[in-house]
């Protein structure tokens, strides 16, 4: 059977390092930084980039055309690395814990990089070697963001793009911050999930801070506060829906009953009081489908409620599907890549079958410096 490979290097250079927030591992890369070490704060949001030299060995450093540059973006989105050669090119993501919850973003802004105005290009985004999403861009978007939440299995998680349509693939923003474990508890090793759909005061990282600045509810005579959401035919995806409350009074009863598409959700409790001034989150408790793409989020008022529903933030993930083979683990190769020393790189080598693309493993080799 022919198969390919695909050169996955993780690069073990000393540089590109990612920062520490309080006790929490916060990297920001800027895809394709021309000057290959430098650092800089983004005056807007206050986050620390870094180039991306450090985290993968492939691909080319691209900026968007001038025309998008006058169109108001950010100094992130003025460059990207694309990846013209090979049809998989991974970044390696470090450090991360094993075991531990991570949340990674992905930016895309095509900006008419190479000159061609393309009306659309599509590709492959992946978690390891499980789907993530696939990327599909227009040139009258101004960015793409994708968002997914996963536990690492070793010191380094791979974040690849793959070029499945004929279409160059490319990044602009690469992003991992590490969350506390305790918020998403569906998330394990053995199931990642892709953000769908969110309603949230801000796009910052941290929720738990951004609930605490704003909420809807209904109006003070209503008996319920319905949020619908709808994205096309998806009867395909599997998703879960995660509802976050922090009240801003605790002198009157709060009280309602939480129903998603119709069912109350398994963790919920009957009835439900928001917190005072303390995030709290309803979830459901198994995966569902939503054949329409339609999510009807339905908070009812209790006869005891003094006042009515409210809602500060809300977010719908779809399931990243697992691949059902082999794949690698820490005890597999930790070892290899943590007592390296820093003039060494770390290739792994991703065969893929191109008969049954399922069948994937991972196997790697050492170039020494």
């Amino acid at each position: 059977m022919a198969a390919f490979l695909v050169l996955f290097a993780i690069a073990v250079l000393g540089r590109g390092a990612a920062h520490v927030v309080g006790d929490k591992i916060e990297l920001s890369i800027d895809c394709g930084l021309l000057d290959s070490d430098s650092t800089y704060k983004d005056p807007d949001t206050g986050i620390i980039y870094v180039s991306d030299s450090g985290f993968v060995d492939a691909g080319e450093n691209r900026v968007v055309a001038a025309a998008a540059n006058q169109a108001g973006r950010v100094s992130p989105m003025q460059s990207l690395r694309s990846f013209p050669s090979g049809k998989w090119n991974c970044y390696a993501l470090r450090p991360t814990q094993a075991n531990t919850t991570y949340l990674v973003r992905a930016q895309f802004a095509y900006g008419n990089y190479d000159g061609l105005n393309s009306s659309s290009l599509q590709f492959e985004l992946h978690l390891g070697s499980d789907l993530w999403d696939t990327i599909n861009v227009r040139s009258d978007e101004s960015n793409i963001t994708k968002e997914a939440v996963f536990v690492a299995w070793a010191s380094w998680a791979p974040v690849c793009l793959v070029n499945s349509h004929g279409d160059t693939p490319f990044v602009s923003v690469m992003e991992l911050r590490e969350l506390g474990n305790g918020l998403y508890p569906p998330v394990s090793v053995s199931q990642s999930m892709s953000m769908y759909y969110d309603i949230k005061p801000d796009p910052s990282f941290n929720v738990s801070s951004a609930i605490l600045q704003t909420a809807v509810a209904a109006a003070l005579n209503s008996t319920s506060l319905t949020v619908m959401t709808g994205q096309g035919n998806v009867n395909s995806y599997q998703f879960k829906a995660f509802l976050h409350f922090a009240d801003f009074q605790n002198t009157q009863i709060r009280q309602f009953d939480i129903y998603i598409n119709d069912k109350r959700p398994g963790v919920s409790p009957k009835p439900y009081t928001p917190q005072y001034l303390a995030d709290s989150c309803v979830y459901s408790s198994e995966w569902y489908r939503a054949s329409d793409g339609s999510h009807n989020i339905t908070l009812v008022r209790t006869a005891t409620s003094e006042l009515p529903p409210m809602l500060n933030a809300l977010e719908i993930y779809t399931l990243i599907d697992l691949d059902d083979v082999t794949s690698t683990f820490p005890q597999d190769c930790e070892f290899s890549i943590d007592s390296l020393p820093y003039s060494c790189t770390v290739k792994f080598i991703l065969y893929q079958d191109n008969v049954s693309p399922s069948v994937r493993n991972w196997d790697y080799i050492f170039s020494l410096h």
